[in-house]
């Protein structure tokens, strides 16, 4: 996760929350996207075990 990742994502989540978020915010939303991607992988009929390995790939928990 770069931080020109992380402050491109607040800049976008923020105007559609209408407040500042926190860093742990932004984290989890980052995360949370990867895994939604993830799951549409495998619904899609995608490799489920690579689909879960590149959910959040380079995202801390």
């Amino acid at each position: 996760m770069t931080p020109e990742l992380l402050a491109h994502t607040r800049r976008v989540w923020e105007r559609r929350y209408g407040r500042e978020l926190s860093h742990d915010e932004t984290r989890t939303i980052l995360r949370n996207v990867a895994e939604l991607f993830a799951a549409l992988s495998v619904a899609r009929g995608g490799d489920d075990d690579e689909a879960i390995r590149g959910a959040g790939a380079g995202v801390e928990p």
